[in-house]
């Protein structure tokens, strides 16, 4: 898959996601047992990220920003998970996606990482009439 389009793609689900967060931050928070606050701070961190992802879809800084976020999100839910909460497999369900959430970044913003490395490589390549 193109840098492009594995840009695009992330950008596109972190603004879908961070819609959602934003209009559903009181029921996601009290599914897990915590502040609507919590998500709605979520949920416009992901628009930001989506925009700029959107915007440079070849660049693996709004990735990397997204994966960096989604380790502060784990370390957040974490808490919330770990202390006496009634709702707390809702908290434990919601680790294991953002989990997953922050492998597909972070395998996402290495293979843009990638080919923009062979691109700009091919670039320096053909400039010095090799």
């Amino acid at each position: 898959m193109q840098a492009a389009t594995i840009g695009r793609s992330i950008g596109a689900a972190s603004l879908t996601f961070g819609i959602f967060d934003t209009l559903y931050a009181y029921m996601l928070a009290t599914s897990v047992g915590t502040d609507a606050k919590v998500f709605q701070a979520a949920g416009l961190r992901e628009i930001g990220t989506g925009i700029a992802g959107l915007a440079n879809p070849t660049s693996s800084k709004p990735v990397w920003a997204r994966f960096a976020a989604d380790l502060g999100d784990l370390a957040t839910l974490g808490v919330v998970a770990a202390r006496p909460n009634p709702r707390r497999k809702g908290a434990l369900i919601a680790v294991g996606i953002v989990a997953g959430v922050a492998l597909i970044d972070f395998l996402a913003a290495r293979a843009i990482d990638r080919q923009t490395r062979a691109t700009d490589g091919d670039a320096a390549f053909a400039m010095n009439g090799e």
